[in-house]
């Protein structure tokens, strides 16, 4: 289910053949999917674009089955980084309010200019680090360390170019989880970066 049309027509080129896939060009909060028919629901790397990120979180789970599992990912607060780090995160973020207000085609070329000059090194840099057995936790963008160019164009277009960013602490996002919807004693949080990703059933 993806609300945007070219991503849509991206996702049709690449799975109309599977008739086990259905792709859906509709939102969150508006969907032919029906009440508790789930098993399973994914949410990578979006819900933090939405205003209201804890609705957007309830209309998913009301399509959950009982017992089904709802797996997530959010931007985390940049939490239990040292200071240079989190200062380093404020400028990039200065860097994203005004490349998110560029034209699309313009936000296109900086965010691939952005993952040559930037994403790229620092991964490549993480890499090198990884070989040699050494810590690349406080590393900027180390997670990207093993992964391809295209990974890193796409993700630096969603970070730079989306005006709407929401952060969240590991705390909200509990808050967010209704316990009268999800049995949050299932609740996991990796403790893997990037963060946050978590998992969690809904209750019976």
């Amino acid at each position: 289910m993806e609300p945007s049309l070219e991503a849509v027509q991206v996702l049709h080129e690449k799975f109309d053949n599977n008739r086990q896939i259905k792709v859906l060009n509709e939102s969150v909060e508006q969907n032919q999917i029906p009440d508790q028919s789930l098993d399973f629901a994914m949410s990578l790397g979006v819900l933090h674009h939405i205003p209201n990120t804890r609705k957007a979180i309830a209309d998913l789970a009301s399509k959950l089955k009982p017992g089904g599992t709802f797996l997530c990912y959010l931007y985390y607060k940049v939490e239990g980084k040292p200071i240079y780090y989190r200062v380093i995160f404020q400028i990039v973020n200065a860097f994203r309010f005004l490349i998110s207000r560029l034209p699309h085609v313009i936000r296109r070329i900086l965010a691939k200019l952005i993952a040559a000059t930037i994403y790229l090194p620092l991964a490549r840099y993480s890499k090198y680090r990884l070989k040699l057995g050494k810590s690349i936790s406080n590393i900027q963008l180390h997670h990207y360390a093993e992964m391809p160019f295209v990974m890193l164009e796409n993700d630096a277009l969603d970070r730079f170019g989306t005006r709407l960013e929401q952060r969240f602490s590991k705390v909200e996002i509990i808050e967010m989880l209704s316990p009268e919807t999800f049995d949050l004693s299932s609740l996991i949080f990796s403790d893997v970066e990037p963060f946050w990703t978590f998992a969690v059933l809904k209750k019976p």
